[in-house]
């Protein structure tokens, strides 16, 4: 049963694109059927995971449910019926079993969209000054993990941020296990237009994450991945 939408399909479309690129998944269990919605988070995000759900049920029905694992925190798993938009949404971000970008979302990235690549993808690690390292002042580094992007997809989504919010990130690569990866660092003269832009939209089990630019430290914790 289709859900009453009260949000402008703009921004469903913008907001359900971004969770599929973030931490949730947009599957099809046959070529010509519809997709659904699936993501696995830890409960602790509850916050970020009734969100989720709640845009969701924008359009359709989702069920939530907390998953137990003795060995690993507990998490939990959002699963949707199927739906044709959905299916448009997939169609946008999948390329056979390849996870990429939505090109439209992402060619015009706004400071919502990059905070939810934030909360899922994103680490903040605090350097210390160390004059007998040559750092005088703290360092900020923000990165964004999203090591499934192949380089041309970093390359698009770097452009992207740079063209729309005037964030300059560098890639960097990284080889582990025999593989080489992507991820985008933001440079450090950015940083506080960074988190002055996601701020607004980070859910409150992320605020770890946030770096207060008055008391010059993070808003929880000290460094964080």
């Amino acid at each position: 049963m289709r859900c009453v939408t009260t949000m402008d399909k703009k921004q469903l479309v913008k907001l359900i694109s971004a969770f599929s690129m973030a931490d949730g998944g947009l599957y099809k269990k046959n070529e010509n059927g519809n997709a659904s919605f699936q993501m696995n988070m830890l409960t602790i995000h509850d916050d970020y995971i009734e969100w989720t759900k709640s845009v969701l049920e924008e359009l359709i029905h989702v069920n939530k449910t907390k998953v137990a694992n003795p060995f690993k925190n507990p998490q939990t798993n959002l699963n949707s019926r199927t739906h044709p938009l959905l299916t448009s949404i997939h169609g946008r971000i999948y390329r056979d079993s390849y996870k990429g970008l939505d090109e439209h979302i992402v060619n015009n990235i706004d400071w919502e969209v990059l905070a939810i690549f934030y909360m899922a993808d994103g680490s903040l690690h605090i350097d210390k000054p160390n004059p007998k390292k040559g750092l005088v002042n703290e360092s900020i580094n923000i990165m964004l993990h999203m090591k499934r992007l192949s380089y041309g997809d970093q390359w698009f989504l770097k452009k992207s941020l740079k063209d729309n919010l005037d964030l300059e990130f560098n890639i960097n690569k990284q080889f582990y296990k025999g593989k080489t990866y992507y991820y985008l660092r933001l440079r450090n003269k950015d940083s506080i237009k960074f988190m002055d832009g996601v701020r607004p939209y980070i859910k409150e089990s992320f605020n770890y994450k946030l770096y207060d630019s008055v008391r010059k430290a993070p808003v929880k914790g000290d460094d964080i991945v």
